[in-house]
Formats: structure tokens, C-alpha cells, sequence
């Protein structure tokens, strides 16, 4: 049995591994960290049910587009919007399934920081999924997870990546889907998890990390930074100059099906789609108090309803589909014409190595880093950013 040719046709959803009737099928990482599925042909009994709910391999068309409605969202909480990546929607549509006796799924730290998808059942466990987390999550035994709560009646919300939504989907599609409440996420693609670890290595210095905040917003919603909580240190980084983000933004560090996702448009799958309402300021610039905007996809009649239930504790502005358009809703992000020699000298020379090369790491890079960072502390960042934009 054969699921893909090529490496960009496996998105890593998982979804052939959890439908195998034997379990002949496990999630293996490659040299890059992703993880493709392995056929243990002893065990596979050629049925074909994996290759029937590859979300890669389906046909079926394109997702929902009719009615489709935008919204721009902020949460009335400011503490909660100040521990949302954007404008805290998701803590809320999350909060509504667990008051209803529900369940959510979406992605969170383990204990060494590396990236998983966690089923919850209380505000403790919402809080653990709040916030972005760059990297691609491992879903063992979610989707399974899913239909079982599915199967109890239980109200489940599963949060991820359009293509983890559309493998759920897929692998729920003889199933009973009742209770079940979708919502997928603007993305720009899924980072190595082995970068990951070799980033917060090079990071930690092998101090303990007790917390990390993918985008903090201590100087402001769209001047968020990276940063991560050691003991007896505390490092906090501008994405312009923060390796991990540079690597992600020159798409060095994604999946190779990022490069052809065919879910980078507005056919969604999910019936609500979340993300950064970036470009706010242009369009209802008496919104945007740089302290995080969502913008809100409703894809379905069932998306809608969905959204109503938390109207009372979000601040809600419906906007036009061309006003609210990011680039993640447009096309796919385009492969970088080095991709394979920056992995080439990843896997070859170390992290250290290719942050020099083509991160910025070099002498440029650090002085660059040094003024922006005095003059953050003189209070002339601000100054210096609104002359640039002029």
C-alpha cells in the first residue's frame, strides 16, 4: 500500500494512522522533524481505508464559500485579549463548549515545550491552549479521542490547521458528527518540531524554561515579540530578529505540502475560521488599540449559530470579505529558492550555523539588534517606526 509519492502530498494530519483497522500504520519523524506515516506491511491487509480519508488524496471538492461572513472580534476581558495572541475569540468559543458540558481539543506545551494537541474539559485546560503556537503538533490519539466523545454525546470544538480539521473530517465521515463544531485557523504554514527543539536549546543554554509566549504583546499587538521564561533569565525578541521567526518567515522551516496547501483560500472546511485581523487599523482604525483584533470566518449555518452563543462577551464589527483579506487567504506561501541548501547545511552544520548564514546572525545582524533595542528603551521605537511609515 502506497499513501503518497512525493513528501509534498502527506500534510502529517494523521488521519490514515488513526482509521487502520490493525495498526499497521505509525507517525515517524523524517530528517527535517515532520512526521509522514510508515506502512508496516505484516501487518496492512490492503483494505484502503487510509487512502480514503487522506484529506490530500480527497477530491471532494472545494469547502464552504456560500454566505461566508467576516467579523472583526475583541474580547470585552482585557486580561483575557492580553493572553490571546489577537483578539481572544477562541478562549470564549472554547469557554462556551466547556459550560455546556463539552469538550475542546487544540494545541498546547508538554512538559519540555514541544507542541501537542490536548483534549480538555475545564478553563485550565482552555488555558494551556490560548495563545499561537508556531510549530506542527502532534495529534496521537486525537481524532480517535474525538469520535469516542462524539459517540457519548459530548459537544466536542476541535481547533487546528485547516488540513488537520479536513483529516478529522475525513476520518469522521461514516461517523456520527452530531455535537461536533470545527474551526481552523489562518495559517502560513507548520514549522519543523525538530528546529523547535534545536531553537530553545540554543535559546535556554540549558537553563530550566518555565513559560513561553509565542507572541507577547508587552510593546503592542503588532510589535508582539517572542518570549520565553528561564529561571533567572528572561529572554524577549522582536520576530525581525529572533531566529525562530526568521527561519518561519522566510518559510525555511515548513512542511513541504505548505508549499501547495490547497486550503490557503476562502473554500474552508471548518465553520469557523480564525486568525489576526492584520490591516485593521486601515479599515476600522477606531478599532484597532493595538491590543489585538481576531478577524472571525463564519462558514456555516452551524458556524453562525455557533458564534451567537458568545456575542455577549466579544466586541463585534461585520466587515466586508476584500476589506479583511491576509495573504494565507489568498494562495499558498512560496517555496524559497534555497529551501533544499538551507536544509542541506541544517542537517550538515547545526543551528548555530545556519543562523549566521541566513538568519541575520552575523555581526550586522547583532548591531541592528542593539539599536532597536536602545532605542526601545529611550522611547524612540515608536518615533522611529511612524517616520519609516510616512
Amino acid at each position: 500500500m502506497e499513501l503518497f509519492r512525493e513528501k509534498e502530498d502527506c500534510c502529517g494530519c494523521s488521519a490514515c494512522m488513526s482509521i487502520c483497522p490493525v495498526g499497521a500504520i505509525t507517525m515517524k519523524s523524517d530528517a527535517h522533524g515532520f512526521e509522514y506515516p510508515y506502512i508496516d506491511e505484516k501487518k496492512c491487509i490492503d483494505c484502503g481505508r487510509c487512502r480514503s480519508v487522506c484529506p490530500l488524496n480527497n477530491q471532494e471538492g472545494k469547502g464552504e464559500k456560500k454566505d461566508l461572513k467576516a467579523f472583526a472580534v475583541k474580547n470585552r476581558d482585557e486580561n483575557i485579549r492580553r493572553n490571546s495572541s489577537s483578539g481572544g475569540v477562541f478562549y470564549e468559543l472554547a469557554k462556551d463548549i466547556i459550560q455546556r458540558g463539552g469538550t475542546v481539543y487544540g494545541a498546547c506545551f508538554d512538559e519540555d515545550f514541544q507542541v501537542l494537541h490536548l483534549r480538555g474539559e475545564s478553563l485550565g485546560d482552555v488555558c494551556k491552549m490560548q495563545g499561537s503556537k508556531y510549530v506542527q503538533s502532534n495529534l496521537a490519539g486525537i481524532f480517535k479521542s474525538v469520535k469516542e466523545d462524539l459517540m457519548a454525546d459530548k459537544t466536542v470544538l476541535f481547533t487546528g490547521c485547516p488540513c488537520q480539521v479536513d483529516g478529522l473530517k475525513q476520518y469522521l465521515k461514516d461517523c456520527k458528527k452530531d455535537g461536533l463544531v470545527t474551526c481552523d485557523l489562518i495559517c502560513h504554514g507548520v514549522n519543523s518540531p525538530r528546529v523547535w527543539k534545536d531553537y530553545l536549546a540554543y535559546i535556554s543554554r540549558k537553563r530550566k524554561i518555565q513559560n513561553i509566549y509565542f507572541r507577547d504583546k508587552l510593546w503592542g499587538w503588532h510589535e508582539f515579540s517572542m518570549k520565553i521564561q528561564m529561571n533567572q533569565k528572561e529572554y524577549l525578541e522582536s520576530p525581525s530578529y529572533d531566529f525562530f521567526f526568521q527561519a518561519f518567515f522566510s518559510s525555511f522551516i515548513l512542511r513541504n505540502s505548505c508549499f501547495s496547501c490547497k486550503y490557503a483560500n476562502l473554500y474552508r472546511k471548518s465553520d469557523i475560521t480564525i486568525g489576526d485581523f492584520w490591516g485593521i487599523e486601515h479599515v476600522f482604525p477606531e478599532f484597532d488599540d493595538d491590543k489585538g483584533v481576531s478577524l472571525v470566518l463564519v462558514n456555516t449555518p452551524e458556524g453562525q449559530e455557533y458564534f451567537s452563543h458568545i456575542s455577549e462577551n466579544v466586541i463585534v464589527v461585520e466587515t466586508e470579505i476584500e476589506d479583511c483579506m491576509q495573504p494565507s487567504l489568498r494562495n499558498p506561501v512560496k517555496r524559497p529558492n534555497n529551501y533544499d541548501k538551507f536544509w542541506e547545511d541544517y542537517l550538515d552544520r547545526g543551528f548555530a550555523f545556519i543562523c549566521k548564514k541566513y538568519l541575520g546572525g552575523g555581526l550586522k545582524g547583532k548591531i541592528r539588534k542593539l539599536i532597536k533595542k536602545a532605542l526601545i528603551k529611550t522611547g524612540l521605537w515608536n518615533q522611529v517606526k511612524r517616520l519609516v511609515h510616512k
